[in-house]
């Protein structure tokens, strides 16, 4: 609470010289810094504990929590701790552990913003389209969908994205092609219809025997 309003701006600036109670208040400022500190300071241990740990079963069970430690570590902190382990996984020959970051990524996503999340994960989640394992591919473009969704790429990056993706609605597997098509309908949910028909239609027609009168999914 007394956190709170200090954000706020609600507590008043007293002087303990002058002021009676102001040392108490002061107390009770310290011992919530202090606390905070050491409590910050053993999740920060264990957190960096089971990020690295040599099982992958335990780092894929870890991956649940890494949004909710974003938020509670802060953005600097969290970037230090957590999102400079996470690169990681993806060169680890688990495919479950990568599936798993993917989902993972896109509250990751949310809380670093657009212009973190183009500049540091974007390419990595382009670069994982062409693993081996068809799971992880079709992982990679529901976190496509979901982030388009939350509506966090820019307008020259959908372009690329969807010359990209599109091609995946030829995959032989049904549930890549399915994912593919589920990220353009996404990709389209907040543009124009002038945009639809004259960038998107001319980027996706190639690969389709009938040209879509809409872009539902």
């Amino acid at each position: 609470m007394m956190e709170a309003l200090r954000a706020d701006g609600s507590l008043p600036k007293q002087d303990p010289e002058i002021e009676e109670g102001a040392l108490t208040q002061s107390l009770y400022q310290t011992l919530y810094e202090v606390a905070r500190g050491a409590i910050v300071e053993q999740f920060e241990a264990h957190a960096k504990a089971l990020l690295t740990d040599s099982d992958p079963s335990v780092r894929r069970a870890f991956l649940g929590s890494v949004s909710s430690l974003c938020v509670f570590f802060g953005s600097t902190k969290a970037s230090d701790v957590i999102l400079s382990h996470l690169n990681t996984y993806l060169n680890d020959r688990d495919w479950m552990l990568k599936c798993k970051f993917f989902e993972t990524i896109v509250g990751v996503a949310t809380y670093i913003g657009s212009a973190g999340f183009e500049e540091f994960i974007l390419p990595l989640m382009v670069q994982a389209l062409t693993d081996p394992e068809e799971f992880v591919v079709e992982r990679v473009l529901r976190s496509f969908s979901a982030i388009a969704q939350l509506g966090l790429f820019q307008r020259s990056n959908t372009w690329e994205l969807l010359d990209v993706v599109a091609r995946f609605t030829m995959h032989p597997n049904i549930w890549v092609r399915e994912a593919a098509a589920e990220f353009i309908s996404s990709a389209t949910r907040f543009l124009s219809t002038a945009d639809c028909h004259g960038i998107v239609i001319p980027l996706i027609h190639i690969y389709f025997k009938v040209i879509p009168s809409d872009l539902t999914e």
